[in-house]
């Protein structure tokens, strides 16, 4: 006990007859001094790294730390002292065998009474296995994400993101009171493009469509395959010249597709265009505005871009 005493109340060194008493302990266990230079490994750290310990005293642990995280070691021990707080940090060490392990460490950060920082003591865990269930789990997230907000065939946005999208992008319209466009775009003809060429060369212009979209409209506009052959693209801060100018792009854009059968065949666009008005009551009067437009567009031989 009076060993434990001292450990605790007068000085970072550790008296090694402690690590017969700790070696049982199922967690890897080292501490360091004032200065930062570690003075005490227990025997399942040296087992885990297969080192001496006079191989890891000082700074020689350091030689086993996968070299991308340890930076954010030091960074996190320097800040640890400077808040004066207890932490817990991740990082990979390298086993035995070669192979870099994730490691948890928690980390009492000592001081005495008088504020003087004495060292840190560290109690460590092996959690591969668990940081790699964590990663899958974080991935399988974002897949299922990326599929309940996108179109599985362009990869474009869904109708039901564009509503959640636009109810978002109208509260910031109403707020700040800019202007706000929305094009409803059209693939002439598509259904016969269907029925002469096959459902494979109709997939084939949709997505080649899309990437024709997405070259031609700014990073913050948003594309979502609406239905079918049609796409809804959300302008936000965007004047009406503008607007219509994004539309023409897009319609010259889509006649130069090439597909790769039968490559004479020309994919022409109608699009209609419509500005936000706050007396829409819903987003779908919004579209309606602008699937008027297009209506005209259609009525008028189709291929052209008109403004609600």
């Amino acid at each position: 006990m009076s060993d434990t005493n001292e450990l605790i109340h007068n000085n970072i060194e550790i008296d090694w007859s402690l690590d017969q008493s700790i070696r049982d302990i199922p967690a890897l266990m080292w501490a360091s001094r004032d200065d930062g230079l570690a003075t005490f490994f227990n025997q399942n750290w040296l087992d885990f790294v297969g080192r001496k310990i006079n191989q890891e005293l000082g700074n020689g642990w350091a030689d086993n730390v996968h070299p991308d995280d340890f930076d954010k070691c030091i960074s996190t021990y320097t800040k640890a002292v400077q808040e004066q707080k207890c932490f817990r940090l991740e990082f990979r060490l390298k086993r035995y065998d070669g192979e870099y392990r994730w490691i948890l460490d928690n980390v009492v950060t000592r001081f005495n009474k008088a504020g003087k920082f004495l060292g840190f003591i560290g109690t460590c865990l092996d959690v591969t296995e668990h940081h790699i269930a964590r990663q899958i789990i974080e991935k399988q997230r974002d897949e299922l994400a990326y599929i309940v907000m996108h179109d599985h065939l362009t990869g474009a946005y869904n109708r039901r993101y564009l509503f959640e999208y636009a109810d978002m992008e109208i509260k910031r319209c109403n707020r700040y009171k800019h202007p706000l466009f929305l094009l409803l775009i059209d693939v002439d003809k598509f259904k016969k493009i269907n029925d002469t060429f096959g459902h494979n060369v109709g997939d084939e212009a949709l997505i080649s469509l899309t990437q024709s979209i997405n070259k031609r409209v700014r990073s913050f506009d948003m594309i979502c395959r609406y239905a079918g052959d049609e796409f809804c693209i959300i302008l936000p801060e965007t004047s009406q010249q503008e607007a219509y100018g994004i539309a023409d792009r897009i319609r010259s854009g889509a006649e130069k597709i090439k597909l790769s059968k039968p490559r004479n065949l020309k994919i022409t666009l109608s699009i209609g265009i419509a500005e936000y008005k706050e007396r829409f009551s819903k987003t779908e009067d919004w579209i309606h505005s602008a699937d008027t437009a297009l209506y005209r567009v259609k009525k008028e031989g189709r291929n052209g871009v008109r403004v609600s």
